[in-house]
């Protein structure tokens, strides 16, 4: 029986509905506990992800509106054809993917996969590069927030960048220029055929005329071909802002009272005690790392949250770059549900989560001598003059300390900033290095 026929079976409805019905009991004998962890899902989001990421939402809405990812796409397009062998329009992709986080990526590639720019190996492949975490889910919810150290964001996002470009070269394996499945179907078709927009026709021809001046065409031609006023440019992204992280608080509710219920059940106890046995036999202190997995395997807000009360060492940054890497279940499932309609497999995505996941956990180790972690600390943080309860097995430390000031949020800040420009200059030295040798090849003789 195929995985398609299956989910479709009898079998499959049978366990759902079982398992709909459990949940049901649990919240009719658990009330006050349920209500409870829905509540404390609620507070995290309401308290630090709403107010964090609403400006950056709203923010990356307009560039997008303004054309401004698709100068950035259409000048990466030289980098994305030579390091990672995918068609130029995979820059406008990446864009996307790592201002605006996932699944946002995951949007745009079932786009280009359903109008046939991408193959399936090149879909597959731009998936582990562009599902990433957006910066301000690392530097500001959960350095900032969460942890209440917000000098360990800039490392952390760092650290996740570089997995995501580790898993997209695993994803690739050794078919760097051609689809690895011989059942994905034909190339790509060119661009030119397909009902893409002008600054989209554009990215994936840059290399006919100037990078700096293709790049500029293709902004001005989003921008022209989107239409709106400032004004109404402002409304929708923040209306769509709002949506989104409507979602994300949806998610983040069902995920808590789910966790809840699994903890209540015995389950989620039994495993996260076996994790922490099975971190202290290799000698890693188990505790808040193991509660930080089994949440983190489900929802990466929640698992982050997790060790918010731990202070912080060099296992709890790898635990979070471990859970960030593989990015909870809750986002795995809108990944599936922006990719349906199209021939993208689901466990190509799930592989290059483990690799990711893997890859944060083995750099984290590797550069963690630089990242000049105070443990000493105390642990925690206090927001508005409350502290946020954590719904776990473990009880909470007596300390808290205080949520970080306005001061070295602007610092935080600045580091993102200053830390994204040097890397957008050095992707734009680059593409500009490989597209005028490029012209410089179609010169010679």
């Amino acid at each position: 029986m195929t995985a398609l026929h299956f989910r479709n079976s009898r079998i499959m409805t049978i366990i759902l509905g079982i398992a709909a019905c459990l949940v049901v009991v649990c919240i009719v004998l658990y009330p006050d506990r349920i209500l409870k962890a829905s509540l404390e899902g609620l507070t995290i989001w309401w308290k630090i992800v709403f107010p964090a990421m609403l400006p950056f939402l709203i923010v990356t809405e307009m560039m997008a509106g303004l054309g401004v990812m698709h100068f950035i796409g259409t000048w990466l397009e030289p980098v994305m054809r030579r390091l990672f062998g995918l068609p130029g329009i995979a820059g406008w992709c990446v864009a996307v993917g790592w201002t605006a986080g996932s699944p946002a990526g995951a949007r745009s590639i079932a786009k280009l996969r359903k109008e046939g720019a991408l193959t399936r190996h090149q879909a597959e492949r731009l998936m582990a590069l562009t599902h990433v975490g957006s910066p301000v889910l690392l530097m500001i919810v959960i350095a900032s927030g969460f942890l209440g150290h917000p000098e360990l964001g800039l490392p952390l996002l760092i650290i996740h960048w570089i997995g995501a470009i580790v898993s997209a070269f695993a994803a690739g394996g050794m078919k760097h220029r051609r689809d690895a499945d011989g059942q994905s179907g034909a190339q790509p078709r060119s661009s030119s055929s397909l009902r893409f927009s002008p600054s989209e026709r554009r990215a994936a021809s840059s290399s006919r005329s100037g990078l700096f001046a293709a790049s500029l065409q293709s902004m001005y031609d989003a921008r022209d071909e989107d239409g709106r006023t400032f004004g109404r440019l402002l409304g929708d992204s923040v209306f769509e802002s709002v949506q989104k992280l409507l979602v994300i608080g949806g998610y983040m509710i069902f995920f808590s009272v789910a966790l809840k219920i699994l903890m209540l059940a015995g389950i989620g106890t039994a495993v996260a005690r076996f994790a922490e046995y099975a971190l202290l036999k290799l000698g890693i202190p188990g505790g808040e790392l193991a509660g930080a997995l089994f949440n983190g395997l489900f929802e990466q807000h929640l698992g982050a949250y997790a060790v918010h009360d731990a202070a912080p060492d060099i296992w709890l940054i790898a635990a979070i770059s471990a859970v960030l890497g593989w990015s909870g279940l809750c986002l795995h499932a809108q990944v599936k549900a922006a990719c349906s309609g199209t021939d993208i497999r689901y466990y190509p995505f799930l592989l290059s989560r483990l690799i990711h996941a893997a890859a944060g956990v083995v750099l984290t180790l590797l550069v963690h001598p630089l990242l000049n972690i105070r443990a000493h600390e105390s642990p925690g943080f206090r927001l508005h003059g409350e502290t946020i309860p954590v719904w776990s097995s473990w009880p909470e430390p007596p300390l808290a300390r205080h949520f970080p000031s306005f001061a070295d949020m602007i610092l935080c800040d600045l580091r993102f900033g200053l830390a994204a420009l040097a890397l957008l200059a050095l992707g734009f030295i680059l593409s500009a290095a490989i597209h005028r040798l490029e012209r410089f090849k179609r010169r010679l003789p």
